[in-house]
């Protein structure tokens, strides 16, 4: 069901007052409906009992923003539910997720912690506190959450993909692709979790896996740019250069301001020597973020490999200038181009 669908039958759900019997059994349908939905948006909606059908609009008018990625304006729906009923978990859940979703990690731990405070046994808010935890960079406090989730629920599917976001982060690879391969299992369609266990085995240098992987979820989604970006740079990785152009290009025939895959484009044409066409991805790179440092620095090379001094002079420049402290030995190198380009311009 799609947001415009979504909108239209609201209306119609949220308009009536009449029957009560009626809306007793709209409030089962809708539940059951948009559960089926919206799960894979990551929108969390548990089956409800009791809930008033005037916090019930409110809160099925948060689910139709959050969907549409509207977290402010669902907050607002939110905030209207639990003013009517201070302890519809469901809201608090959602919510944290609006709030997540809108970088208030703050806001959304301490919705996430009400909710289980309310329902200590609902999977979904652990995997959502979970990942707001990964995101503030709490680690432990991740993965205790995570694994609580799936211990309440083992087909918790959010818990899988989360923790194997985090076990990939952790280095333990092994471990993240059993979880991806579990996701995989509960939901056979999720192009998400092909894309994530093609990155894991990218990483163990298992090319032909990742590459498997990322082209079953390209016949899962063909619109997902983030697939063939990501297939495009294991072939990059495996020296299939022209096989890697092929998947930027279509990246950016998809998502034209994808600034990741001007670059990997460009590293391919560096790659084949092909100055020219490099520096050109590199700049339409820099024209959409002007402050891509991986940008000016790639474009310093390119220029100085092809012989243009004072376009690389400039580039060196312009990335010491952005670069954080975190750099130095990329800091470094630059500094050390501009002398010696310095010099030969004496």
């Amino acid at each position: 069901m799609n947001s415009k669908q979504f909108d239209i039958m609201l209306k119609k759900f949220t308009g009536f007052r009449k029957s009560r019997i009626l809306h007793c059994m709209i409030v089962c349908f809708i539940v059951h409906f948009c559960f089926i939905s919206l799960c894979s948006s990551h929108i969390i909606i548990p089956i409800m009992n009791k809930v008033s059908k005037d916090a019930l609009k409110y809160l099925y008018r948060g689910f139709a923003l959050s969907n549409k990625e509207e977290f402010s304006k669902a907050i607002k729906q939110y905030d209207s539910a639990l003013e009517i009923d201070p302890e519809l978990t469901i809201a608090y859940i959602n919510r944290g997720f609006a709030y997540e979703n809108n970088r208030f990690y703050e806001e959304a731990l301490a919705d996430y912690n009400k909710a289980i405070e309310l329902s200590p046994k609902i999977a979904e808010s652990y995997s959502y506190r979970g990942k707001t935890y990964f995101s503030i960079g709490n680690l432990d406090n991740a993965m205790s959450d995570y694994n609580k989730a799936l211990e309440l629920d083992s087909n918790q599917k959010e818990a899988y993909e989360f923790r194997g976001y985090l076990l990939t982060y952790k280095g333990k690879f092994d471990d993240a692709i059993k979880d991806y391969s579990k996701l995989l299992e509960l939901d056979p369609k999720s192009f998400g979790a092909y894309v994530n266990r093609g990155y894991t085995y990218n990483l163990k240098k298992e090319y032909d896996k990742a590459l498997s992987d990322y082209t079953k979820a390209i016949e899962l989604n063909p619109e997902y740019d983030k697939a063939y970006n990501s297939r495009g740079k294991t072939y990059y990785d495996k020296g299939q250069y022209d096989d890697a152009i092929a998947d930027f290009n279509k990246t950016i025939e998809l998502n034209p301001g994808f600034v990741e895959a001007y670059n990997n484009r460009g590293n391919c044409y560096d790659k084949k020597e092909e100055y020219d066409k490099a520096i050109l991805n590199y700049k339409k790179a820099i024209e959409i973020d002007h402050k891509d440092i991986r940008a000016y620095f790639s474009l310093a090379i390119a220029n100085d490999k092809a012989g243009y001094k004072e376009e690389a002079l400039k580039a060196f420049k312009a990335f010491i200038e952005l670069s954080p402290s975190g750099y130095p030995k990329f800091i470094e190198h630059a500094k050390k181009r501009i002398e010696s380009l310095e010099n030969k311009s004496e």
